[in-house]
């Protein structure tokens, strides 16, 4: 692990940066998108017991 951060992350390297934030935002919409299904489940089950 220690090569591929030296030969990656030594000298600037755009497309990498850009792979790493494209990466970033794919998993961040991935993480919300389970999230909010996670929490309309809750509330459905929630209600459910309340009603």
């Amino acid at each position: 692990m220690v090569d591929y951060l030296l030969q990656n992350f030594q000298a600037p390297n755009p497309a990498l940066v850009q792979t790493l934030i494209s990466q970033a935002q794919a998993s961040q919409q991935a993480f919300e998108g389970e999230y909010l299904g996670q929490v309309e489940r809750f509330k459905r089950w929630l209600n459910s017991r309340l009603h």
